[in-house]
């Protein structure tokens, strides 16, 4: 393995000058064509944190065998399709089959993934909802309206779960991380980052401890240096 990693490396890491074989490599693998990784994505598990000060985008979250996926469907089909009506019909027939067995496998994929976090989504806000509406003596409903919970909460620093207080509720200081526990443990994250707002409408608010970046450019550094100065 470590041999497989001294070659794959320069492959996929961004240089002076890259060749055009280090840029289909990195088509191929799903990776980022400029060599620069905005997430912490690997091959095989979609990204949980943003590396650097650069935006990522929602492609730069998926796991790299779905980006290499998505890449080679895009290309290899409509050059089979438009030389399957140049040969013959039977090899557009082969090619619809070949659609077929691409795009399905892929279809089924993304729906039971997407099934997947809306239900731990779904699960959370229900437990949540059902204990806020027994603390508070509020109806479910009402209740389901004071809890805030994003899609990816569990994977993003980014997602941040809102509960609303009910008007002049306050939590004393010295009890406020047993709440937060309490809390955490409804929305299975795991030592959390939390925020207690008793200022007008009282809120709490929580999401997932953010990674600091595996790696720090320098351009990186001047341009978060100046956006603090300004």
């Amino acid at each position: 393995m470590p041999a497989v990693g001294r070659v794959v490396s320069p492959l996929l890491s961004a240089g002076q000058h890259d060749s055009n074989w280090e840029y289909l490599f990195r088509f191929v693998a799903g990776y980022w064509l400029n060599g620069v990784a905005k997430t912490d994505s690997t091959f095989l598990r979609d990204a949980t944190t943003q590396i650097g000060l650069m935006r990522a985008g929602r492609w730069s979250w998926l796991a790299w065998w779905k980006r290499s996926a998505i890449r080679l469907t895009s290309v290899i089909l409509p050059i089979g399709w438009l030389t399957g009506m140049i040969i013959s019909a039977d090899t557009t027939a082969f090619m619809t089959r070949v659609t077929l067995w691409v795009l399905i496998p892929l279809a089924i994929i993304t729906v039971v993934e997407r099934l997947g976090h809306h239900t731990t989504r779904r699960d959370h806000h229900k437990t949540l909802s059902h204990w806020y509406s027994h603390k508070f003596n509020v109806p479910i409903w009402q209740a389901q309206k004071m809890v805030s919970i994003p899609r990816g909460h569990t994977k993003s620093a980014d997602k941040v779960v809102t509960i609303w207080w009910p008007l002049g509720f306050s939590i004393p200081l010295s009890d406020q991380e047993k709440w937060a526990e309490l809390v955490a443990n409804m929305l299975s994250l795991d030592d959390p980052q939390y925020l207690f707002n008793f200022t007008g409408r009282p809120f709490m608010s929580m999401s997932l401890v953010p990674k600091p970046p595996s790696v720090v450019s320098f351009e990186d550094f001047r341009h978060h240096e100046r956006h603090n100065v300004s």
